[in-house]
């Protein structure tokens, strides 16, 4: 994953995200929008963040494809 055919940590150190807005999405819920960089590739995200046991937790999956990297193949 950390090789120059996935992520490329050497030439790409950094994923970021920067949030543009936040709105409620139920209770202990939020929708938060905002751009994600990977590998050098920016595109638009969107995630839910839910409230648990006083934090703000998130899991979200992001498609490897859409930031032009082939995910890599599974061992056999």
């Amino acid at each position: 994953m950390l090789g120059p055919e996935v992520l490329d940590i050497e030439h790409y150190q950094e994923i970021t995200f920067k949030s543009t807005g936040a709105e409620p999405s139920g209770e202990g819920q939020w929708t938060v929008r905002g751009n994600l960089t990977l590998r050098g590739q920016t595109r638009p995200v969107s995630v839910q963040a839910t409230l648990k046991d006083g934090h703000y937790n998130r899991r979200d999956i992001v498609k490897l494809t859409d930031f032009g990297i082939k995910p890599p193949e599974r061992p056999a």
